[in-house]
């Protein structure tokens, strides 16, 4: 049996050679790009100079001139940010917990190019909620009837009220944060990858360092993700490599397990050799 890597590894080295430190392969996680290399290592007879191995968060963090910082500077960074707008007695210790789920959620608003003013905002009638964002099923509009039945402030307890509190600083909690970290040079990862992808168009497709790259093994992509890697192909300078089961791509069958798939072999094709 040979595996996908196995078979990336050989095209690869078959088509490009020596040439082969010209391009940069793009991975999912470092655990992949190892076993790329391994399987390079295998296949070939002579010594020959690697191509650029990164997974996506370095190569978005590559074209970035901001850093990424620690986990535990991104907290007291946010914490210094809500003890500011929220004017709470509230400790570190007890702001730590909620604060770690606050960074992730951030970095999903990025990385998935929210609007974070709507998303944030405090809307409490069903209307403006689909004025907003647009027509809405009525299963979708049930689940949004109750959760905001359930944070009535007309029917106020302790839960609900610091619910509300915090929910009505988020949108400035967001953006304050955000400020100050770009004045320290600092980010979070969604941080780069939205400034990237809200970038113009011909700022990083245009970079000389690598004559093609080559996004290997993804499956489901975030916005961010889509719009780097459409640039790229718009630009020429991408190739694709999916794995997958055929099973798992039949649009008649509309097996869920394909459904990401599916997509990205309609948007960006595959450029897999034939007969794999």
């Amino acid at each position: 049996m040979t595996y996908f890597l196995e078979h990336i590894a050989e095209s690869l080295y078959t088509e490009f050679g020596n040439t082969l430190n010209r391009h940069c392969l793009v991975f999912p996680n470092r655990r992949a790009g190892l076993y790329f290399l391994k399987y390079l290592a295998a296949g070939i007879e002579k010594p020959v100079w690697v191509p650029s191995i990164l997974t996506i968060n370095e190569l978005f963090r590559s074209f970035s001139s901001l850093q990424v910082a620690g986990n535990e500077i991104l907290l007291f960074e946010l914490y210094k940010m809500y003890r500011k707008l929220k004017k709470t007695p509230e400790s570190f210790d007890e702001f730590y917990y909620w604060g770690d789920i606050l960074l992730n959620d951030f970095d999903d608003v990025d990385k998935y190019l929210v609007d974070a003013s709507l998303l944030f905002r405090n809307v409490l009638d069903i209307k403006n909620i689909d004025r907003q964002f647009g027509g809405l099923t009525e299963e979708q509009t049930e689940i949004i009837k109750r959760f905001w039945t359930n944070f009535n402030p007309d029917k106020p307890t302790n839960e609900k009220s610091g619910f509300i509190s915090v929910w009505n600083i988020l949108s400035d909690l967001y953006s304050d944060f955000r400020n100050s970290l770009k004045m320290q040079n600092m980010a979070y990862e969604g941080m780069i990858f939205r400034e990237m992808a809200e970038s113009a168009e011909n700022y990083y497709t245009s970079d000389e360092r690598w004559d093609m790259l080559h996004f290997i093994g993804f499956n489901a992509l975030n916005e961010c993700e889509k719009v780097l890697m459409t640039r790229f192909k718009r630009a020429g300078k991408a190739r694709f490599y999916w794995d997958y089961d055929n099973s798992y791509i039949n649009e008649a069958k509309l097996n869920s397990a394909g459904f990401f798939m599916r997509w990205n072999l309609r948007i960006f094709g595959n450029d897999m050799p034939s007969g794999w």
